[in-house]
């Protein structure tokens, strides 16, 4: 029976996955907006460090300013800066000036902008660059080329991977199939989910290769009477969480956290210590080849980096209330996701510290990392709250908290109904949902009173998953509204009289 649930779980999780790609890809290249200039940014990165083997892109670091004496003249060239008219490739690049800049005007639709590029472009590793640039299409040629259908398509498949590693390991966690698709059904739903994994920004590479990361470790440590494969699964989660830092440094709270859950698991001292090993690998790697290229440049921009402003104790509660993207609507599915966590912290306890631990780390990581107040920085959280959420969904079927009930209805119910019906249905949508309030109410109160009556706790379980099916609907119809009406949402809110 369990083999079935398990078949049953992965295949209506792969119908959520298969439904909701359409909403994922739709629009994708102009929604939301692609005003951030990382995104753009990265693919440049990429595109150049695979054409010429030296990165370019666009810097605010006055370290890129101080010009070899040598260099005469800079100028932007396809994907490279030529120096004196010479284009640098791989065979010169050990001798090739640096750094040097060019400062040239774009208008990518939002007016003219003056963009400073640097070379070679070490504010980050290279590994997001190189992954969002694969999208870019071989008739591209210079700058100008590289379009958001392009560089944002490696998002939308890293997303579906992110689905995919967030039910195993979910899965793993609570040994439940539903909850993992419960998780899914709310990573791929949300609108707010869905609509920033969009992005080609690094934290939404981040995401797959930290559930990747756990997988391979809870993996290793349930097979850990087997011990050459569990050797080989801890070598291969720690090149993993290399690789996750030098997708973004920020990473290493998420690597942090699996180290505590090894230490917490008593894991064995040996395959810890092998664990941190390999993951220094593919960092050392990226280290050597900074420093034998650029010796004067890369150690001065890994401290520009870590000197950057930072916003202090308001960053938590300003991303806590909302995404904060312009044209983004306003999602209690988002609200809901933190509060979720925290009924994770206290309810799922031991049985829970592999989401808990690695969401705890990364996000006082990025807290006392992050600087000033990017959005961005959390979007490697989402798929921890995702699971939160769906377990908080579980719990809600079949042993509702009065707490959580209330605040499942008020946030994540609600936005989705106002979104997924409100819209379609002024002014009845008032009535109906006055009667939501009311049969909500009622039927969670007699769940609570006759909790020890099976009449009562089928019939509740029957009728929550009934209500779960119909925001999954509002959901779809909430992407498609917000979607078609991107840029002139209304905020609800009382008319001004």
């Amino acid at each position: 029976m369990k083999r079935f649930f398990l078949l049953l779980s992965i295949l209506l999780s792969t119908f959520v996955i298969y439904f909701f790609a359409k909403d994922r890809w739709m629009g994708y290249e102009t929604i939301p907006d692609n005003k951030i200039f990382d995104e753009r940014n990265y693919a440049l990165q990429g595109i150049s460090l695979r054409t010429n083997g030296m990165p370019i892109g666009w810097s605010d670091s006055s370290e890129y300013m101080k010009m070899p004496a040598n260099v005469k003249s800079t100028n932007l060239s396809g994907f490279s800066i030529l120096v004196n008219g010479i284009k640098p490739a791989l065979s010169n690049l050990k001798s090739f000036p640096y750094p040097v800049f060019s400062v040239n005007e774009f208008d990518f639709g939002f007016g003219k902008q003056h963009l400073k590029f640097v070379q070679p472009f070490l504010d980050h590793p290279p590994l997001g660059g190189l992954i969002y640039s694969l999208g870019i299409s071989k008739n591209a040629k210079i700058f100008t080329d590289i379009k958001p259908a392009d560089y944002r398509k490696p998002a939308l498949f890293l997303a579906i991977i992110t689905s995919i590693l967030l039910f195993a390991l979910v899965f793993q966690t609570f040994n439940n199939p539903f909850i993992a698709t419960l998780c899914v059904i709310v990573y791929n739903s949300v609108p707010t989910y869905l609509l920033v994994t969009r992005y080609a920004l690094l934290e939404n590479l981040v995401a797959p290769l930290v559930l990747l990361m756990l997988n391979l470790l809870l993996l290793a440590y349930r097979l850990r009477k087997k011990r050459k494969t569990s050797l080989l699964l801890y070598i291969s989660a720690g090149l993993i969480s290399g690789l996750t830092i030098l997708a973004k440094e920020s990473g290493i709270g998420f690597i942090l956290g699996a180290v505590i859950l090894l230490i917490i698991y008593k894991a064995e001292k040996k395959k810890i210590f092998t664990f941190v090993a390999t993951l220094l690998i593919p960092i050392l790697i990226y280290l050597i080849w900074g420093w034998y290229y650029f010796p004067a440049l890369f150690g001065k921009i890994l401290i520009f980096n870590a000197s950057r402003g930072f916003l202090g104790s308001l960053n938590f509660i300003n991303i806590f209330s909302s995404i904060g993207f312009t044209n983004f609507p306003f999602d209690g599915w988002w609200i809901w996701g933190f509060i979720s966590i925290i009924f994770l912290f206290y309810s799922g306890r031991k049985i829970a510290i592999p989401l808990t631990i690695p969401f705890l780390c990364g996000l006082f990581t990025i807290l006392f990392f992050g600087s000033v107040n990017y959005p961005w920085y959390f979007f490697a959280l989402i798929p921890f709250l995702a699971a939160a959420s769906g377990y908080a969904l579980w719990k809600l079927i079949t042993d509702p908290d009065p707490v959580l009930l209330a605040t499942f209805f008020l946030f994540a119910l609600s936005s989705s109904f106002y979104w997924g019906y409100t819209v379609f249905h002024l002014p009845p949508s008032s009535l109906v949902y006055r009667i939501l309030i009311t049969v909500f109410a009622g039927a969670g109160t007699l769940r609570i009173i006759f909790s020890k009556k099976r009449v009562v706790t089928v019939g509740w379980a029957a009728a929550f998953s009934l209500l779960i099916f119909e925001v999954i609907k509002w959901n779809n119809f909430s992407i498609l509204y917000i979607i078609a009406n991107w840029g002139k949402l209304a905020i609800p809110s009382f008319p001004i009289l």
